[in-house]
């Protein structure tokens, strides 16, 4: 369909090479920020599937109810009083040591603060709009690291071949585990109410563009 074209690059093989990256290197458990979001839930029907364990950070409890229904276990809202001990608890306790943050902000040096020593966070998105606050003893006394993640650059490292490969086998989820939920479709002609509303919902859905044969997202 339409709906499912347009969701089929981006967002699934960003999940897709996140959850590999944190099987391939043995974590004991992975953080995301974001979970409720379309990625984030890409990411918590993958780590099942991979029999990883996963900490998923939402902001609000309707959120984090989404993740639930998803079959995710281990969810903290970023908002509470006493976030920053629980995730360091659990993070130590399940050798959480690679995370995925979306947002960035002040989010990230929480998140990479609260992990165990040597540990790595990977920004791959800026909801925030806000600089990543870190302080230097994560560098410096605990070893910890901050990577970033764009998928036009791995798609450029692992070559053509191996790239098409990948899309393929993503397709074959996009409707059980990288499945995208459209919230709803609107003309080109819509643009600026169509981000609007996307804005003041993102946790419902994406917002298709489409006008004749050419669409957007």
């Amino acid at each position: 369909s339409l709906e499912t074209g347009a969701s089929t690059i981006v967002n699934p093989l960003t999940a897709w090479f996140l959850v590999e990256r944190a099987r391939q290197e043995g974590h004991g458990a992975l953080i995301q920020t974001a979970a409720a979001g379309q990625l984030g839930r890409m990411i918590v029907r993958l780590t099942q599937q991979a029999g990883l364990a996963a900490i998923h950070i939402v902001r609000r409890e309707a959120q984090a109810a989404l993740v639930r229904d998803l079959g995710g276990e281990h969810i903290l809202l970023s908002e509470e009083p006493d976030f920053t001990k629980r995730l360091a608890e659990l993070a130590e306790r399940l050798s959480a040591t690679i995370a995925f943050d979306a947002v960035a902000g002040e989010l990230t040096g929480t998140v990479l603060g609260a992990m165990p020593p040597k540990s790595t966070i990977i920004v791959y998105g800026d909801l925030a709009a806000a600089p990543c606050v870190i302080e230097a003893r994560n560098f410096v006394f605990e070893r910890k690291r901050v990577e970033g993640f764009w998928l036009a650059d791995m798609a450029e490292e692992i070559g053509l071949v191996k790239g098409l490969r990948l899309a393929a086998m993503v397709q074959r989820g996009l409707k059980d585990e990288l499945q995208t939920r459209i919230q709803a479709r609107h003309p080109l002609t819509a643009g600026r109410e169509s981000i609007d509303a996307y804005e003041a919902a993102m946790t419902a859905g994406k917002v298709l563009w489409a006008m004749g044969g050419a669409s957007e997202v």
